[in-house]
């Protein structure tokens, strides 16, 4: 779907001197793929959905959507972005509104964009919210209407970046389950960029990037048998993440069960039983 050929970029600073942050870097994302991408703060992860959004150009390597060099013209219209503040992409008073302001925007019948915005409420599960005030909504609740705005516009991907962190715990897991239920069922390719580890174990592929560069690529259950690079890049194995881990290595619970609690309790409870 979406493919970095040596693409390099760089930074100006006030000096005029360039900073190199990607050099030849290769990436690509299949369609319909969940991709978490996590590393140290200054890493780079921001830079390169920037490019893949279509924000930030290369300056050298190709960039190819669907076998399509759009290294010049980029793949805005075909990728959706959603920032850590809600209030920050909210454009409308009332909710209806706001989800119909991005097909506004593109010119579409109003016809459409009735469709649009009645598929999106339907797809993102908040048609009980289309005519609330947006500015009365939780953080949980304007994230997914900044979601359902994303979807009206048909969008093919959607990048997520720490768009969880300012949400509580139930909003933060509802939204979750939003974009994971979006991916699974609708086929929407998921870009997810985050701090939190435990963000990352339902995904299909997790890259680890520092410094500008990929330094592993693989499973999440991969990533967590990655001692080394973990403690490297100072990613904490406590709490519910140091227990899954030991888990895993114990083999009370399997890769198929990371990112469902449901699954793994299962497991544990298959485990418990076969002990008797």
């Amino acid at each position: 779907m979406i493919k970095f050929e040596e693409i390099s970029f760089t930074f100006s600073d006030s000096d005029e001197s360039n900073q190199l942050l990607f050099d030849k870097l290769n990436l690509h994302i299949q369609y319909g793929e969940y991709l978490a991408i996590i590393g140290p703060n200054g890493s780079g992860k921001t830079t390169l959905a920037m490019i893949v959004k279509g924000l930030y150009r290369p300056v050298g390597g190709k960039i190819y959507y669907s076998g399509e060099d759009v290294t010049a013209k980029g793949i805005n219209h075909k990728v959706g972005y959603i920032f850590s503040n809600p209030e920050n992409q909210i454009v409308s008073s009332v909710v209806e509104e706001d989800i119909a302001f991005g097909p506004e925007n593109q010119g579409r019948k109003s016809s459409d964009i009735r469709e649009a915005v009645s598929r999106a409420l339907e797809l993102g599960k908040i048609k009980h919210l289309k005519s609330n005030l947006t500015h009365l909504l939780s953080g949980g609740e304007q994230q997914k209407v900044i979601i359902a705005g994303i979807l009206a516009m048909n969008v093919e991907c959607i990048i997520f970046d720490e768009a969880a962190s300012m949400l509580d715990p139930v909003g933060k897991r509802e939204v979750l389950a939003l974009l994971h239920r979006l991916n699974k069922s609708e086929g929407i390719t998921i870009i997810h960029i985050t701090h939190n580890v435990e963000d990352i174990l339902s995904a299909d592929r997790v890259i680890v990037m520092d410094s500008g560069k990929i330094i592993f690529g693989g499973s999440p259950h991969l990533l967590l048998h990655k001692e080394d690079l973990m403690d490297s890049l100072k990613i904490k194995s406590q709490g519910k993440l140091g227990l899954i881990r030991k888990l895993l290595q114990n083999g009370i619970i399997s890769r198929d069960d990371l990112g469902c609690i449901d699954s793994m309790v299962k497991s544990i409870s298959r485990h418990k039983e076969s002990l008797h």
